[in-house]
């Protein structure tokens, strides 16, 4: 810590020891630093929760009376949702404006005061980070109509908050803190107060970013939803900076990059693919991302850290290449794929649960809930994932029908070998999949699944074939001519992480020592 931030540390002590409050002086106080970037949810919360109601990640807990910071019967993802106020956006657009100020200095004037009931969660630093920047971006809509009292008490709580975040930025022991330096920025960008505290900030920014984000702007964990809440964070930042700020050109250009490979993550609808815990999320706010980043539509054909897409005309593929090891991931699907014509689904992976079920939460992290090569536990030791190296991928986008090529060692004995070729009007995807088994591992039961989209229609057609409809009437053919082929039950859970009845195809392979190979394809019938 420099002479600067010493001075600026023991200059908020003071104010938090004596006249905290003065910390909201004209003089003081900046203006609000952005306008409402962001939409309301689609459909709108707010009305709900000014009933108190809190429908978040797939829970909805009511609070007719008391405030309840701890509900036993929510999941983790709701209470972040809770104790990051992210909810202010939504009451704050809404037209009972006095009536919503007053509601959200009830709930931050309860959660100051209530210590005890809070769980570990809320002091997550991501978290408090999260909460610390929408007080800051919402502070004249909360500061509407308060007391003095509130004011006291409101001015420490935001000098706790930046004193522990900084603490927590300082130590680095999770370098994904990007929320808790944004809260940080937020802060040094409303109060004078706090401005030698703008450099720090920066240069931890400047850090976290280098570490989390790839070269081509891709998150270094190779999932849609964290590119997606990272780019946010990246924007609200840029939009609190002059032009002519140093830190401003920087973020802006990771923002484009990010903004261009969250593009590369969407279907044709606009909406998410399914890899390393995402659901699809709201189209409009993936739109508006997009729109104030400036991304580009010029995309590779593979991301830096294994994600490959394949597209022609409107049909899109994805293939996530990349080895546990390597994605960083609890969630486990490795040659995993979906595909989609438009904006309509037809492969998918059945997405991340939001509940409090154990079962539902170990579950879809499997292979089995991913359209992939899924092999028995006695194929490995453990609980059968094996920690492979960094996937072998080729791509041939040069070609008329372009192709993507992966190799990678799932489980302890077995390699698989993915192949996806495109036709060159997007009227049928190739699939091969090439099984290379130890002596061991061919006992073992394999199993190929194509988890289907809820919307589409399923019929078997004979033994080796089975004819999928979409919603539109469009119908695509899908045949395998090696192995066992069934239709199953399957669920997905990508609309809001709760699940859904849905199909899948399951391909049975006859494992052998050496090598196995299964071909198959998807094929547009024309009518």
């Amino acid at each position: 810590m420099n002479i600067g931030e010493a001075f600026c540390t023991a200059k908020l002590l003071y104010l938090s020891a004596t006249s905290p409050r003065s910390l909201f002086a004209r003089a003081r106080l900046e203006k609000s630093p952005r306008p409402a970037l962001w939409p309301a949810t689609n459909p709108p919360i707010g009305k709900k929760i000014l009933k108190r109601r809190f429908d978040f990640a797939g829970c909805s807990i009511e609070m007719p009376g008391r405030i309840t910071w701890l509900a036993p019967e929510a999941n983790v993802e709701w209470h972040c949702e809770l104790f990051s106020f992210s909810w202010l956006r939504e009451i704050a657009s809404s037209k009972l404006n006095k009536e919503a100020s007053s509601f959200a200095r009830e709930f931050i004037n309860s959660f100051i005061l209530d210590t005890a009931e809070q769980p570990d969660i809320a002091w997550d630093p991501n978290v408090a980070g999260e909460r610390l920047a929408e007080w800051m971006y919402h502070l004249e809509f909360i500061l509407k109509g308060s007391s003095k009292a509130f004011r006291k008490r409101l001015a420490r709580s935001i000098i706790r908050h930046v004193l522990y975040l900084r603490k927590c930025v300082r130590q680095r022991e999770n370098h994904d803190m990007i929320a808790a330096v944004w809260g940080i920025h937020a802060a040094t960008s409303r109060f004078r107060d706090m401005r030698c505290f703008i450099h720090d900030a920066g240069q931890h920014l400047h850090d976290m970013i280098k570490h989390m984000i790839l070269e081509d702007g891709m998150h270094i964990s190779a999932s849609p939803a964290r590119q997606l809440q990272t780019l946010q964070i990246l924007i609200d930042i840029r939009n609190t900076l002059p032009n002519d700020h140093p830190l401003y050109a920087d973020i802006a250009k990771h923002a484009y990059r990010m903004g261009t490979m969250l593009h590369f993550c969407c279907h044709g609808d606009g909406r998410l693919a399914l890899f390393n815990g995402s659901i699809m999320q709201d189209p409009a706010l993936i739109a508006r991302a997009l729109e104030l980043a400036g991304g580009s539509t010029a995309m590779p054909m593979v991301s830096s850290n294994g994600l490959c897409r394949l597209q022609r005309k409107q049909t899109c593929a994805f293939l996530l290449a990349n080895a546990p090891a390597y994605s960083r991931q609890v969630f486990y699907g490795p040659l995993s794929m979906e595909l989609s014509e438009g904006n309509e689904r037809i492969v998918v992976n059945c997405g991340a649960y939001f509940g409090t079920d154990e079962l539902w939460m170990n579950a879809v992290k499997n292979p089995a809930a991913h359209s992939t090569l899924s092999i028995d536990r006695s194929a490995a030791d453990g609980d059968g994932k094996h920690e492979a190296e960094a996937p072998d991928i080729e791509a041939h986008e040069e070609t008329m029908d372009p192709s993507i090529v992966a190799k990678l060692t799932p489980y302890k004995g077995v390699t698989h070998q993915r192949e996806l070729v495109m036709a060159k009007h997007g009227e049928q995807l190739s699939g091969k999949d090439i099984i290379t088994c130890t002596e061991e591992a061919a006992h073992s039961h394999a199993t190929l699944r194509f988890h289907l989209h809820p919307d589409i229609r399923c019929q078997k057609e004979t033994n080796h074939s089975v004819q999928l409809t979409s919603v539109s009437g469009k119908v695509w053919l899908f045949e395998n001519l090696s192995g066992t082929l069934s239709i199953e039950e399957s669920v997905y859970l990508g609309h809001n992480g709760k699940p859904q009845k849905t199909l899948q195809i399951v391909v049975t392979p006859n494992l052998v020592a050496g090598e196995c190979k299964t071909e198959w394809t998807f094929k547009k019938r024309v009518k």
